[in-house]
């Protein structure tokens, strides 16, 4: 297994905002090996298109990995990462230390990929097209999960009228995948008891 990592100059997992690079470790005869050193220089305040330029260019000398290991997991970098395919592990400390808690997860989230995945749920009678989820409890029970794992199988599969979304924030890939499946967000929604807010997604005619 490959997995890639931002490390700060003491071998400590560390945000992309922080002074550091990008190193690509494999498992090989029971220990991790650095495999490449990768340059990386990102900034607050960063236009979009530089950002997403740098991480592409940098994704481009990881090979086949998929994986990634940072000290933070949201933001743009994170997003951009995501959208490209990367699973995103959260961590502190040593980075050789975390190695094989990653590759545990991993190993864990693939034999999940064969269980059913949660799902909106209808509200009241199924006929009238009506269905609910809260995003933030599905991914907080299951750190394997991702937004577009629970979402996109019912967007592309289902019919319905309308589906309430509860969530900590809007994914940032929604409005791209409902344009290209011909629906909609509102937004402003009134954000729900626990926090966060409320996105209604709605066929277009």
């Amino acid at each position: 297994m490959k997995i890639a990592s931002y490390v700060d100059d003491g071998g400590k997992v560390a945000n992309f905002y922080e002074p550091g690079c990008v190193c690509l470790y494999e498992r090989a005869a029971g220990t991790w090996v650095r495999r490449k050193e990768l340059a990386l220089a990102l900034r607050v305040g960063m236009h979009l298109a530089e950002v997403r330029m740098r991480l592409k260019a940098m994704a481009a000398h990881l090979e086949e990995c998929k994986v990634f290991l940072a000290g933070e997991v949201k933001g743009i970098p994170y997003t951009i990462l995501e959208g490209m395919g990367f699973n995103i592990w959260k961590a502190e400390g040593s980075v050789i230390e975390r190695l094989d808690f990653v590759a545990q997860k991993e190993r864990e989230a693939a034999e999940a990929a064969g269980r059913p995945k949660p799902t909106p749920l209808p509200v009241g009678d199924i006929r009238d097209g009506l269905y609910h989820i809260n995003l933030t409890e599905v991914l907080g029970s299951d750190p394997g999960l991702t937004s577009r794992q629970v979402l996109i199988p019912f967007l592309a599969t289902t019919a319905f009228q309308k589906l309430e979304i509860l969530c900590d924030h809007p994914p940032r890939w929604l409005p791209g995948e409902l344009a290209r499946l011909n629906m909609r967000a509102e937004t402003g929604t009134p954000g729900h008891p626990g926090g966060g807010v409320t996105i209604i997604v709605l066929p277009l005619p």
